[in-house]
């Protein structure tokens, strides 16, 4: 590794951000909105470099995001402004992408049974 490259490596990690937000949906989700959901966040997560991981249950998100610092506030900004559900947002310096390479997937929640 070049020096180059290695201060290219610190100053990305530098512009690293993590977010982790809550919200809840002004009405519930349906299976089929929650798949369009997860396909626009998928595609238009990887085309500006986000990683993270989506929940959903019982219309509450709860959502960590991560990755270039201007594509993160971009993306917050636009979940603040999303009718269909009301966030609680915040954003922290990352030093690491701990979601790197991982796609977003879709599996339903499993609760515990009711003892």
């Amino acid at each position: 590794m070049t020096t180059e490259e290695a201060m290219t490596g610190i100053q990305q990690a530098r512009d690293l951000v993590a977010a982790v937000y809550v919200s809840s949906a002004v009405a519930p989700f349906t299976p089929q909105e929650l798949l369009e959901l997860l396909r626009r966040a998928r595609r238009d997560n990887e085309a500006a470099g986000i990683t993270g991981m989506l929940l959903y249950r019982s219309g509450n998100f709860i959502q960590t995001i991560e990755g270039p610092a201007a594509a993160v506030d971009t993306l917050l900004k636009r979940i603040a402004c999303d009718p269909r559900r009301t966030a609680t947002l915040r954003a922290s310096p990352a030093s690491a992408i701990f979601y790197a390479g991982s796609k977003k997937g879709r599996r339903p929640a499993k609760m515990p049974a009711s003892r």
